[in-house]
Formats: structure tokens, sequence, C-alpha cells
């Protein structure tokens, strides 16, 4: 789980998995950092099956103590969320900004 560079939007997809395959999302996580010495940051962790939003979850990162790097993370695992035939799945942060650092992990297999 690579950091993406403060202010991008975190995002991981599986591709569509072909004729029949159906993603199966067995474990979530996210991270997010707030660089902001000012202001707490409220993260929106969703999961998509295509275009379709199926699970949301909350990741606060707290105000930055004396300018130094505070996170919020969230890890959810024993999930089988399973998608639809043939459709990508997504795993993202609603939202970013400059102050914002953000990871995101997708673990999961393929069904029929």
């Amino acid at each position: 789980m690579a950091p993406y560079p403060p202010g991008v939007l975190a995002t991981v997809t599986k591709p569509a998995g072909g004729s029949g395959v159906k993603h199966v999302a067995t474990c979530v996580s996210g991270i997010v950092g707030n660089y902001s010495t000012s202001q707490t940051y409220p993260g929106s962790l969703e999961l998509f099956d295509g275009s379709t939003l199926v699970l949301q979850w909350v990741v606060n990162a707290p105000v930055a103590p004396n300018g130094a790097f505070a996170t919020g993370s969230f890890s959810l695992c024993d999930l089988n969320v399973s998608g639809s035939p043939n459709t990508p799945m997504t795993l993202k942060f609603s939202g970013s900004n400059n102050n914002v650092q953000e990871w995101v992990s997708l673990v999961g297999y393929d069904g029929q």
C-alpha cells in the first residue's frame, strides 16, 4: 500500500474480470494523513461495484500537532462483498486536498 502524493485522490480498481467473473472483496483498508494544524480532515472511504456505491466508511484524520503528520486509519477484513459479473470493483477516498495524503488497499478474489 503505497501513499499517494498530497492532494491526489487514492484509488485502487480491479478491472472487469470477463464474462461471468465476479470480484469478491474480503478486506479493505485506508489511511488518511493530515498536515493541517488547524482542522480535522473528514475522509470517506468508498467501495464501488462499477458505478454503484456498495459500502462507505468514515476515516477521520485529526489536526496535526505542531505541524507534525497526523493519521486516521480503517481496516476491515472477513468481508464477503460480491460484485456484479464482468464489472470493475473500486475502493477510493471520496476527496482530497493539499494538506492530505491517502493510502488504500483492496484484497479479494474472483468467483463465478
